[in-house]
């Protein structure tokens, strides 16, 4: 009879932090550049790949619960237990209750939480360089058209007025236009989109989060600021409260 394999007496590992495979923000990916802000493929795939880590959620916690049930590492049967059945074709039918160890939610919760909030650092900072380079525009357009930047929209108009008189109006309207209207088509564009991002990522917190505290029921984390609080709670961050203000005057 073959014996079965399997690690030595005494020699089991124990779930601890290490427990399950940290799939985090790949080491790549690095930060956003400026030009990554401005061009809207580039940033999609950019924000794709930073939100691997919530992509895995589910089946890395359920790797830990599968380790826990096989380990011992199990409650008793509860009403009040979330019930999990197995989705192996060996275990078809069986019902398991395990428990994931608080060590294992604490750092499962602290990577969720590094990135998060680095994702929403990126599409902060993207959107300070859309703004920026949304202004820069429209100051060029304004000095090639002969326009003094920083002008109003009635004393650009008094302005065109006045050069109407030399013959110029028509021309350094259309110039001014013209160039201050594509800078503004794509500047502001991409401005919506950023905006959307951080709607998105409340919608993609709330959806892991809603997986992680089903499999660590008991955990409580210890929240720092206003911004942990409102990801744990699985509301929109202050950034993103603002986000929706400003995305309202774009």
């Amino acid at each position: 009879m073959a014996k079965k394999s399997g690690p030595p007496s005494g020699s089991q590992p124990v779930l601890g932090p290490g427990a399950f495979e940290l799939l985090a923000t790949p080491q790549s990916v690095g930060n956003p550049s400026p030009s990554i802000c401005l061009s809207i493929t580039q940033f999609r795939e950019f924000m794709r790949q930073y939100r691997s880590l919530d992509d895995g959620v589910t089946t890395r916690l359920n790797r830990v619960m599968a380790r826990s049930r096989d380990m011992g590492l199990s409650s008793y049967p509860s009403l009040l237990s979330s019930h999990s059945s197995s989705s192996t074709s060996i275990d078809i039918g069986t019902s398991t209750y395990s428990v994931v160890p608080e060590a294992v939610c604490a750092s499962f919760w602290q990577e969720l939480m590094s990135a998060w909030t680095r994702r929403e650092q990126a599409v902060r900072y993207c959107l300070t360089v859309a703004e920026r380079s949304l202004v820069e525009k429209q100051a060029q357009a304004a000095a090639d058209a002969g326009i003094e930047p920083g002008l109003d929209a009635e004393r650009k108009d008094a302005s065109l007025f006045a050069s109407a008189a030399s013959g110029r109006r028509s021309s350094s309207r259309d110039k001014f236009d013209d160039r201050s209207g594509r800078a503004e088509a794509h500047d502001e564009f991409m401005l919506r989109q950023l905006h959307n991002e951080l709607a998105v990522e409340s919608i993609l917190r709330r959806r892991s989060l809603d997986v992680f505290k089903a499999r660590c029921r008991t955990f409580q984390p210890r929240l720092r600021d206003e911004r942990e609080h409102a990801m744990w709670e699985g509301k929109d961050t202050p950034a993103a409260q603002y986000s929706q203000q400003q995305a309202a005057s774009v």
